[in-house]
């Protein structure tokens, strides 16, 4: 399973989960696109019943 968030100044402002990851990708870019200064979008896994961060791409 994995989870695909954007965060904006540390609050979750979108999260959503996928079974398969090639679902995220789709979703991704159009986050990507949504991204504002101080705001990033965090991939996960999850892996014995944790959230482990897989990838993360932020605005400077």
């Amino acid at each position: 399973m994995y989870k695909i968030e954007l965060i904006e100044q540390d609050k979750i402002i979108e999260s959503k989960e996928f079974l398969k990851f090639d679902d995220i990708f789709t979703y991704s870019s159009i986050l990507l696109k949504e991204l504002t200064l101080n705001s990033k979008v965090v991939i996960f896994e999850k892996k014995e019943e944790k959230w482990i961060e897989f990838g993360k791409w932020q605005m400077k």
